[in-house]
């Protein structure tokens, strides 16, 4: 799990992905207001649902903004992200699939130096649902990534 300063930099910069957020238990969150990465699980109480991490109690998604709660998909959900109909594990070769997508990410990683797997593909997604690439601490919309995929 990528839990580096960029990585949820990335994540908490698509507005996207974090407004269309549903809350499962197992999901990792970056919670700024206390500076920490946690699993959050579902609790419920007879007043309703409660998230918990290791040290508070939030309601979602009400509690996003006060607390400043950047959700962190893991590599299964952005998978699930990119492929929603999929019912199989994708293969590196349906990854592999499309050379300029390829391109991107080779392009990425010689101007980083190193990326990882959760980074490659929340571009993936970003790119291909979204029209949008990371640059400069931001995600940026170009009109060449609509026939991306």
């Amino acid at each position: 799990m990528d839990t580096s300063k960029s990585y949820v930099e990335m994540c908490g910069h698509a507005r996207c992905l974090q407004d269309n957020w549903v809350p499962q238990s197992g999901d990792w969150c970056y919670i700024s207001a206390y500076e920490r990465f946690s699993p959050i699980v579902r609790i419920a109480y007879e007043q309703g649902v409660k998230w918990r991490d290791c040290v508070a109690e939030y309601v979602l998604p009400q509690d996003v903004r006060l607390y400043g709660i950047v959700w962190l998909p893991r590599q299964d959900q952005l998978v699930r992200l990119v492929y929603p109909l999929q019912m199989e594990p994708v293969s590196d070769e349906m990854f592999r699939h499309n050379r300029r997508q390829i391109h991107y990410f080779e392009s990425y990683l010689d101007s980083t130096g190193s990326c990882s797997i959760e980074k490659l593909w929340l571009m993936f997604l970003m790119a291909s649902r979204y029209s949008k690439y990371w640059k400069d601490g931001r995600w940026l919309k170009d009109q060449k990534l609509v026939d991306f995929v």
